[in-house]
């Protein structure tokens, strides 16, 4: 069992030195529309002047933090924005999924002072890709996709010769075996924990009788 155990720590290792070899892509969705399938939203809460401002994804997912070397983030959290509360443009933002990985990140942005961004966005493993966004109206949409076979859990962003006023509408597609239960998922799931537990009483119980008639 040992054996077992230490063979698949070996192969999350692989798996992690992997994902941090790929570097980062960005692409804008030339539609308006969302270029992938499958995602959740991501739901903040309510902040005001934060260091830290965290979210999930969807009703009982995963926690989303949310961090910013500018701090001073606020947020609007019925459209699910992040923006800086002294009014002042958004130069750097991390996004990190604390726990399990996602393969594709969907997000809004809204320009600031410079209608064209530099965005460097920065992978795990802390290889780096630079794209020029222009004109970011808050209505497109852009998408970081995974390479096939790999996934990641934070992405951040940096920006040089302008800022961004707001980031918005975080969707993720979370890796396969990382999924968002259902409010009826997990009342099912309850009840069933709740059956195995009265099943594993009687079954104490009746071996309790058998013990003293014997």
């Amino acid at each position: 069992m040992r054996r077992v155990l230490m063979i698949a720590l070996a192969t999350a290792a692989i798996g992690i030195s992997s994902t941090a070899a790929q570097a980062t892509t960005l692409q804008q969705c030339t539609s308006g529309a969302s270029c992938v399938s499958g995602t959740t939203n991501v739901n903040l809460g309510d902040f005001d002047n934060s260091a830290l401002v965290t979210g999930t994804v969807g009703s009982a997912g995963p926690t989303v933090n949310f961090t910013s070397t500018n701090g001073l983030l606020d947020t609007n959290s019925g459209a699910a924005t992040i923006f800086r509360s002294d009014g002042q443009d958004l130069t750097q933002l991390t996004f990190t999924l604390l726990s399990g990985s996602f393969t594709s990140a969907e997000f809004n942005l809204l320009q600031g002072s410079d209608s064209t961004i530099s965005i460097t966005l920065t992978a795990v493993g802390g290889t780096t890709s630079t794209f020029d966004v222009v004109n970011p109206t808050g209505s497109n949409v852009f998408d970081i996709i995974a390479p096939s076979g790999e996934a990641y859990t934070s992405a951040s962003f940096s920006t040089t010769g302008g800022g961004f006023e707001t980031f918005k509408q975080l969707r993720l597609v979370l890796s396969p075996g990382i999924s968002v239960p259902e409010p009826a998922t997990w009342a099912m799931m309850l009840l069933g924990f709740g059956g195995i537990g009265m099943a594993m009483r009687r079954r104490r119980k009746a071996d309790g009788r058998l013990l003293q008639i014997a």
